[in-house]
């Protein structure tokens, strides 16, 4: 581990690299002055620095320096890491379950996968990861500490998370157990309602189409005649994936995507392939601030194209192409070599909005105007959830909410009246429940003084009662709770009713 001394010697290096010292006019300069510029430097620290600096080193934190200037994705592997990298794509290495990004100058958690050890620690998108296992995530590359993440089956990761404003944060630490995961595309699809099918596509995985495809039909088995896809916090996937499920929806050979670059290679149209499988069957998409990348584009295509009503909120905003250019020595360097769009021609990469005159806007299919990023701007805008606070992941890490909702669900009879109460009447959950996880976690964490926000009683009664549903009367019963009673959904189903209207028409 390089030394605080090394750190400021690289960091110099990195800086001439990328810009000049105040003042200092550079103009006329020709490419190999800059390049002397560069050795001699290196050369100057290594006479005449206080301590002995590693060359290989000042070489690494010059290119480290140089891509982190251009963008965040932009990044330089030794053949060691590249190897490695393939390895996690591959699942061959146990992890803990999130995706992660940077935003804002902060590491934050993009997704939680379902089923995870992240997701039974209480971990949920938006915290701010600070610290693993004591090494502090400032200043690091997202890809950097998801490999921190990975590691032998059973062992465990301590990760340090911030929740809630900025400059007066919660903080909790936490300590998660890795296991390796194989996390479906499609995580849960039932009936929302008699006609409405709901499938929840948590990821675009290569076998992602096959799972949508299989999901829908089967819900239109059993009276699906309209279908809500659900895109919350997925953090993308493949080009090849999204294509794929758009495909299910469009026509055949219909333009999913743009990408606009520098080269001509990086100037490109996305279509679908084949005859759609579900061309007439009425779709909303519901989207939140960590959908990401490829849900960004498979949203934006359904959009521009008419095909979707997009409702929610505004998306993340990852719309870039990287691509791997392989060194002599084995390393490899990735580039951002160009920028998505939409069919329409929108940006929705952070920060399109602030880099152009006012916010754009274009158009769909049927001259409905649509709004540049950043990320993908939703038809119709829903509120913002609840947050759940941070003493929620320390609880969730003990086993306390799962705990307390087991031992409530034991105690119900199994009858389907019973069943019926519990599933429609959230007065039920909180007399069953609440005070007496509070009282739980006062005692078990030692927090005495601790007072339930009016803002998280929502979301923490519910996530108990649908535990509840899930051990009590199984898995069915949970996901109609869930669909029930979650705000996204049912503001979906107000609108079916007019959906051909907001679609055909300019503005929704």
């Amino acid at each position: 581990m390089p030394s605080n001394r090394d750190l400021v010697a690289a960091a110099t290096v990195a800086f001439l690299l990328v810009g000049t010292l105040p003042g200092r006019a550079v103009a006329q300069r020709q490419p190999y002055e800059h390049m002397q510029t560069l050795t001699r430097t290196i050369a100057q620290v290594r006479t005449n620095y206080v301590d002995t600096v590693d060359y290989g080193f000042l070489v690494r934190a010059a290119i480290d320096g140089m891509l982190r200037a251009l963008d965040p994705y932009s990044r330089y592997m030794t053949a060691e890491e590249w190897a490695a990298w393939w390895a996690r794509q591959r699942g061959e290495y146990a992890g803990v379950g999130v995706v992660l990004e940077s935003a804002d100058g902060a590491i934050i958690v993009l997704s939680v996968l379902p089923q995870s050890p992240a997701e039974r620690s209480g971990i949920v998108p938006g915290d701010r990861l600070v610290a693993v296992d004591d090494t502090s995530t400032a200043g690091r590359d997202p890809m950097d500490v998801e490999r921190w993440l990975t590691g032998a089956e059973g062992s465990k990761a301590t990760l340090v998370l911030e929740r809630g404003a900025r400059l007066q944060p919660d903080t909790v630490s936490v300590a998660v157990r890795r296991r390796r995961l194989d996390v479906p595309g499609v995580w849960r699809a039932d009936l929302a309602d008699s006609t409405t099918g709901y499938a929840w596509l948590a990821q675009l995985a290569p076998n992602s189409a096959e799972q949508v495809q299989d999901a829908v039909r089967r819900l239109m088995r059993v009276g699906a005649e309209r279908l809500i896809l659900d895109l919350r916090g997925n953090p993308g996937g493949s080009v090849g994936a999204l294509t794929e499920v758009a495909s299910l929806f469009l026509p055949e050979s219909t333009v999913v995507l743009r990408t606009v670059g520098r080269t001509r290679d990086a100037v490109t149209s996305e279509v679908t392939r084949g005859a759609p499988v579900f061309p007439d069957l009425p779709l909303i998409v519901l989207i939140d601030g960590y959908s990401a990348s490829a849900a960004e584009v498979l949203t934006g295509a359904l959009q521009d194209h008419d095909r979707a009503l997009v409702m929610g909120r505004q998306s993340f905003g990852k719309g870039l192409v990287q691509t791997p250019f392989p060194l002599a020595s084995g390393d490899v360097v990735w580039l951002t070599t160009a920028r998505i769009t939409t069919p329409s021609g929108r940006p929705f990469h952070r920060g399109t909005a602030r880099d152009t005159a006012g916010t754009p806007v274009y158009h769909t299919d049927n001259e409905r105007p649509v709004r540049a990023g950043p990320g993908i701007v939703p038809d119709i805008e829903l509120p913002a959830p609840s947050t759940l606070p941070a003493w929620w992941t320390a609880a969730m890490s003990l086993g306390l909410a799962e705990s307390v909702a087991d031992s409530v669900a034991n105690a119900l009879p199994k009858d389907s009246a019973t069943r019926a109460r519990w599933l429609a009447h959230q007065s039920a959950w909180s007399e069953a429940l609440l005070d007496t996880f509070v009282e739980r976690v006062r005692r078990e964490l030692d927090i005495p003084e601790l007072q339930l926000e009016p803002a998280h009683v929502r979301p923490l009664v519910q996530w108990l009662a649908v535990r509840v549903a899930q051990v009590r009367w199984g898995a069915d019963a949970a996901s109609e709770l869930f669909l029930t009673h979650d705000d996204y959904v049912q503001a979906a189903l107000r609108e079916f009713p007019r959906l051909g209207e907001l679609l055909a028409t300019e503005g929704s």
